[in-house]
């Protein structure tokens, strides 16, 4: 079995199964494939990195050549930080941000830079949940809750609802689901 390696920037809360993000993208391929919540589990994996930096030198290391070894890759960034990370002028477009990210690392790897940030997401599932954003989105154990209610609680309407608020996470569903499918 091949398996799907996704790399995130964001902060490991209490344990990989209860990673918001991360279940909020099993549940919406469970949603677009009609696959069983946990056979995806198996098979797209989920590495946070708690950090922009320490997801760029993943990148360029072992652990991201290990992980393509044993199938697909893609690394998901906020793309509120990368510029500045990479040096670039805050104006630099997105292209020349992905291209400043894919200098030295590890190919073939996808690379998603979600529209500012997580909390927007975080957000877009509050929004689709008809629930108030606390004051602490930023934090990660607020961004699980929210993120695994929607993914375990939520509908499939609901949640096509925040892939369209949020395209670059839409991006990141539809690259899994396309690398799933069979040859």
């Amino acid at each position: 079995m091949r398996i799907f390696t996704v790399f995130y920037e964001d902060q490991l809360g209490i344990a990989v199964k209860d990673f918001g993000p991360h279940t909020l993208l099993l549940q919406c391929l469970a949603d677009r494939t009609g696959g069983a919540y946990f056979d995806l589990g198996r098979e797209v994996v989920a590495v946070p990195k708690k950090g922009n930096n320490k997801l760029l030198a993943c990148l360029r290391g072992e652990d991201c050549r290990r992980a393509i070894h044993r199938g697909p890759a893609c690394a998901v960034f906020d793309e509120d930080k990368v510029r500045k990370m990479l040096a670039l002028p805050a104006t630099a477009c997105k292209s020349a941000a992905l291209a400043a990210l894919r200098e030295g690392a590890e190919e073939p790897l996808a690379i998603i830079l979600l529209e500012r940030n997580v909390e927007t997401l975080v957000r877009a599932c509050l929004e689709a949940l008809c629930e108030p954003a606390p004051p602490d989105l930023h934090k990660h154990e607020v961004r699980d809750r929210a993120l695994n209610r929607l993914a375990c609680g939520g509908s499939p309407d609901q949640r096509r609802r925040v892939l369209v608020a949020c395209p670059s996470f839409a991006r990141l569903v539809n690259a899994v689901a396309a690398a799933l499918e069979p040859a």
